[in-house]
């Protein structure tokens, strides 16, 4: 396949972080890549075709074979409560819809990945990402519940989504869903800054 190449070097790349593995040590990364070809032989012929009741099944032939040691010891968040089993449950629900559809294992993984569709996330997801355009979807009060108690904080926050950007930022506001009041200073700003408003009956 011919966009394999960059996955397949990540893959091999993360393999050597969650198993402890030297990148630089060319035995260490030949092993890791030796595994993810048995891995890769084993998965098409365990699942040659995408079936969404297999969903659970593929989920977990994939963290067996990365180890769930592996992963929990990869983030700090994941050694409390069950937000690991969280994880693993929306990442199933994800691939069960994914599944809606597509042709073949590519089809099934570019919907997966997102490919070609628009990604929602909060403002602090967001932070070291950049876009070409982004839309801040609901400028409104309750977007910014904390604006009045912590200003400097909350006007960091939209800076960050509004950094976002490469090329365009766009704002919606919608009267019926909410205020604007309390966050009148961001829309001062903007005003200062000449940003056109468009409203449409």
């Amino acid at each position: 396949m011919e966009k394999a190449g960059p996955y397949w070097t990540a893959c091999i790349d993360e393999l050597c972080f969650l198993w402890g593995l030297t990148e630089e040590n060319d035995a260490e990364h030949a092993k890791a890549a030796r595994e993810l070809d048995l891995f890769a032989e084993q998965f098409r012929a365990t699942f040659p075709t995408p079936s969404a009741d297999k969903a659970n099944a593929v989920i977990k032939f994939v963290i067996e074979f990365v180890g769930r040691q592996n992963i929990t010891s990869a983030s700090p968040t994941y050694h409390y409560g069950d937000w690991l089993d969280k994880v693993i449950d929306a990442a199933t629900r994800h691939l069960q819809a994914s599944y809606s559809g597509a042709n073949d294992w590519t089809d099934v993984l570019d919907r997966y990945e997102g490919l070609d569709s628009v990604p929602l996330m909060t403002v602090h997801k967001s932070k070291g990402l950049e876009y070409h355009t982004i839309i801040f979807v609901g400028l409104e009060d309750t977007a910014l519940f904390n604006f009045e108690k912590q200003t400097d904080e909350e006007t960091a926050g939209f800076f960050v989504a509004f950094s976002r950007a490469r090329q365009r930022a766009l704002f919606t506001y919608c009267a019926s869903r909410g205020d604007r009041n309390a966050i009148a200073p961001l829309y001062q700003l903007l005003d200062s800054a000449g940003v056109k408003t468009f409203e449409k009956a």
